[in-house]
Order: C-alpha cells, then structure tokens, then sequence
C-alpha cells in the first residue's frame, strides 16, 4: 500500500546481537478516541486532587472529568484484568528496585493491582498540561509497561501513532490485548527493547514515560538527554524524581511540573490501590538543536 507523502517517523533499537530500524508511516486520521461509554461511568463518583507544591485544590471541573474517563474505561479492563481477590503483595517495600524479571513474572497480577491506578495518575497529569487535546501527533511510551500512559494518550488526545516500547514481553503481550479493546491497534507499534541507552527516536516523536524514569536511577543523566531531544515530552512518576530530572534540565526550559495528591470514593474507591496516592510530573519542550545524541 502506498503512503504517498505521510510523514515517516524511524525507531532504531540497537542490542548486542543486531540493530533493527522500523520506519512507522504516520496516519492521516487521529486515533479514534478510547473514551468507551459504560454503565460505570454513569454513576456517581468522587476524586478530589490538590497540588503538593501549592496546596490548592485542582479544578473540580477537570477532575471530575477523569474520574469519568476513568470509569469509561472498566467494562473493557474488567475482562482483562479483573480485580485482585486478595489483598495486594507489599511490592514497594519488599522490592524497592523491581528488575525485569520482576515484571515479566508479575505481569498480570501487577496490573490486576496497580494500572487502573497508574492510568488515573496518568490521566490528571493529561489534564493537568496544555497537551490536554494535542492532535495530530506521533508519541512514545517509553518503558510502556501494560499502557496505562499510552491509554490516557489515546483518550485526552488525539495522535495519529503510538509506539509502545518496553523490556518485557509479558507486559507487551497484556498490552496488545488491553489496547486491543479500544479499538486502536491497527494504530499501534509494539516494541520489545531495553531503553534508554539502547534506543533512538526521531526527534520529532513526542516522548512519553510513566514510573519508567525512576526505575533506571544509574541513567538519569541518559534519561534527561534522550528527553530533551525532543520537541515535546511527559514524565509522570514519583516526586522525588521529577525533582531529580527537572534539575538535569537547562534553566532556559519550559516545562510544566507539579507534584499531586489525590483520593477517591464511591465507585472509584473499589478500582483504586490504597484509596488514593501521590504523583509527579513534567511536561517540557526539548532542545533539540543544542543537546543531540550520538
């Protein structure tokens, strides 16, 4: 099939064996949107957020819209990852940096526990920057896991592709299906890969990563330099290392970064580990013309 003149965006992972280059042909419609009405989303819910660096409360306008959009989503998670039974393993303190084998192992019962929670995270970080209903864009889950970020993506805004790129293929195969239910594979590259050292993207690519960054501490330096090349990306994660990559940025960046506490109840409550939590994130501009990697 002939793309004509579509712009063509390049990934190259390189590994010790080989460097594979995929040439991914931007399509001309935006990405149908995720948002899938359900009977959840009809009920009642309650999500309240407020800024940890300023303390006031997020607009309950916007808040209240993820809570819908959240609730949107379940009728299609539910058949994939149904709700943990039992209590949820106590994997932040008893393994403080999970491995890759951690990941692939768990890759089910991790999401069963833990992704309606990080795709809210990821939703009121969305909302929260001006990327808020972006179109026509091609982006990139780095260290995409099962997708949380890269659903958020598909409902706050409208990109033409998405890449999805993780280490594991556990977690890509859940991936694969959960998307799959949205209506939006034939939108989606799915890649096997360790980043960030061994990964390159156009730097037109708008780069994405949730609770990828915190977990590669020995490459933050790398992280921040694979970030900046591009023109737009957003990192949501725990706070303290946001505060640890915004430092690695030049101060002439422009970049929108908060830290976010948040709590539910009613029907969200019975979806969301522990009732609530806590996030970072940063929403930047690259500068690509003066940091490139080689």
């Amino acid at each position: 099939m002939a793309h004509g003149h579509l712009p063509c965006y390049e990934i190259i992972v390189i590994d010790k064996a080989q460097t594979t280059r995929a040439r991914v042909f931007a399509g001309k419609e935006a990405l149908p949107g995720a948002h899938r009405a359900s009977r959840s989303s009809e009920l009642p819910s309650s999500l309240t957020a407020w800024s940890l660096e300023t303390g006031a409360q997020l607009p309950s306008d916007a808040v209240e819209r993820c809570a819908s959009q959240m609730l949107s989503t379940e009728d299609a998670l539910r058949t994939l990852l149904p709700l943990p039974r039992e209590q949820v393993p106590d994997w932040d303190r008893s393994l403080k940096s999970p491995n890759r084998a951690f990941y692939e192992t768990n890759a089910l019962a991790f999401n069963q526990a833990f992704f309606r929670k990080n795709l809210l995270k990821c939703l009121i970080a969305l909302s929260r920057t001006s990327l808020r209903g972006t179109t026509g864009y091609v982006g990139a889950d780095l260290g995409c896991g099962a997708g949380p970020m890269t659903l958020a993506a598909l409902i706050s805004t409208q990109p033409t592709h998405f890449l999805m790129v993780d280490a594991s293929a556990a977690q890509l195969r859940l991936a694969r299906r959960i998307l799959a239910q949205f209506d939006s594979g034939r939108y989606l590259s799915l890649f096997q890969a360790a980043i960030p050292t061994h990964l390159r993207l156009s730097t037109d690519i708008l780069a994405m990563a949730s609770y990828w960054a915190s977990e590669t501490k020995s490459d933050e330096v790398n992280v921040g330099d694979l970030l900046m090349v591009h023109k737009l990306f957003l990192v949501v994660d725990d706070p303290e290392y946001i505060i640890n990559l915004r430092q690695l940025m030049p101060p002439e960046a422009v970049l929108e970064t908060d830290h976010v506490q948040f709590k539910v109840s009613g029907p969200l409550e019975a979806l969301i580990e522990g009732g609530g939590g806590r996030f970072g994130y940063i929403f930047g501009r690259g500068f690509s013309a003066r940091r490139q990697i080689l």
